[in-house]
């Protein structure tokens, strides 16, 4: 084997490295991507519940419903 070959073989395998740590970072990136989607798609259905249920609750109070009226309509 000459230097030629053994130039181009290491040069491969640094290619190949690379690569591999490229293709992790994407990965990484693209895991924590989709959390951050999955955690703003939760937020805003919970809240849009909470809104709901708090406006329900505000109306029971100030209507004076008891406390058995709040607890059957929730």
């Amino acid at each position: 084997m000459d230097l030629t070959q053994i130039a181009v073989a290491l040069g491969t395998w640094a290619l190949v490295i690379c690569t591999g740590w490229l293709v992790k970072g994407q990965l990484s990136s693209a895991k924590e991507q989709a959390k951050i989607q999955l955690y703003l798609q939760l937020r805003k259905e919970f809240d849009g519940e909470l809104i709901r249920a708090r406006k329900l609750l505000a109306r029971q109070i100030l209507d004076g419903a008891s406390h058995a009226e709040m607890n059957e309509t929730s």
